[in-house]
């Protein structure tokens, strides 16, 4: 163990302190999609590509590798225009009363109350270009160690966390 800990670096000074949380939607069922609808709304509206991003959830990052299953996230963040996007705002539509949010909790139907449209994710998620990065996914509840190194700028459910190397912090690379 020793000699491990001598040519080894702590994870605190390879990627320093910087954790983010996986995205939450309110309402996965509404917001991660798989190929196919991908497809549809891409081949509706080709500016679409541009908001939906390849996706992992919990079960999706296994011990040392990924086990995809081609789902995407369609990442409507706070402040986006939706009347861009007319297919994923049709989409969503349907979902309409499940997505908007409560206005006390309450209500049967409907996300927390928040100040969010009723088309964009829950939580601000202001970080969201971490998701783009060379980053190291791992799951935040786990029985057994599950970390992967992401080079394609996965976006992950909340039951993930994110680290990255900032740029500046060393010479190794992932």
């Amino acid at each position: 163990l020793n000699k491990i800990k001598k040519i080894s670096k702590k994870i605190e000074e390879y990627a320093g302190n910087e954790e983010y949380r996986g995205v939450v939607t309110g309402l996965n069922e509404a917001f991660v999609i798989d190929e196919k609808t991908k497809e549809l709304l891409v081949n509706n509206n080709p500016k679409c590509i541009d908001i939906i991003k390849p996706y992992l959830d919990g079960k999706d990052v296994a011990r040392y590798g990924i086990k995809s299953r081609n789902r995407f996230l369609i990442f409507t963040r706070r402040g986006i225009d939706i009347k861009k996007y007319p297919a994923v705002e049709s989409y969503l539509r349907k979902f309409k009363v499940d997505l908007t949010p409560k206005k006390n909790r309450t209500e049967d139907r409907g996300r927390k109350p928040g100040k969010y449209k009723w088309y964009e994710i829950q939580d601000s998620t202001a970080y969201f270009e971490e998701f783009e990065k060379k980053k190291i996914i791992y799951g935040r509840i786990i029985t057994r160690p599950r970390f992967v190194i992401d080079y394609d700028g996965f976006y992950v459910s909340a039951a993930n966390s994110i680290i990255h190397r900032p740029e500046k912090k060393n010479n190794c690379n992932i």
